[in-house]
């Protein structure tokens, strides 16, 4: 409890450190190294939504971060979430019987959007083209767009490729 509102004036960081702890110690209770969870009863701070959007500038220096970056293959998920507006989960799972591209819909099955019904997202010309480039360099082997290291699987994690592309592109977050 002290800890907690001791990080007060970050509720966002405080929050996430009480979530982190709150596991810590139930592993331990599950593994017989303690009996209670002191962070159980400790309320997380109310966090205001952030509403952050990039400007001009930093679109530019985005896109030529993206251009530049070594992983293509996730700067194309990347590329892929902003032309559409979708979840990065939305993305990185999208397989290609999602895609009509001939009519240029994203057809997103129920069990991958947030509001647990299916989905039809027109695409732009732009998301078109950049999916009609990604597949004509895929494996055959996969149904995935965004395949990871095992071809049966997506990609999982792009947190430490979206950190070195802002940092890349210089946006602070």
């Amino acid at each position: 409890q002290t800890y907690h509102n001791g990080l007060k004036a970050t509720p966002y960081q405080a929050n996430r450190n009480l979530s982190l702890l709150s596991k810590m110690f139930e592993l331990s209770i599950k593994w017989g190294m303690r009996t209670d969870n002191p962070t159980r009863g400790v309320e997380k701070f109310h966090e205001e939504k952030r509403h952050r959007w990039l400007s001009s500038s930093e679109l530019d220096r985005m896109s030529a971060a993206l251009d530049r970056h070594a992983n293509q293959k996730a700067a194309n998920a990347i590329r892929l979430q902003l032309l559409t507006g979708a979840r990065i989960g939305e993305v990185l799972s999208a397989t290609w019987a999602n895609f009509d591209l001939e009519r240029g819909v994203w057809i997103k099955p129920s069990h991958h959007t947030k509001q647990k019904r299916t989905e039809h997202l027109p695409l732009s010309k732009a998301a078109v083209t950049l999916l009609n480039g990604i597949q004509s360099i895929r494996s055959a082997d996969t149904p995935l767009v965004f395949p990871g290291r095992n071809p049966e699987k997506p990609m999982v994690d792009l947190r430490k490729f979206w950190w070195s592309l802002l940092a890349d592109a210089e946006i602070s977050d």
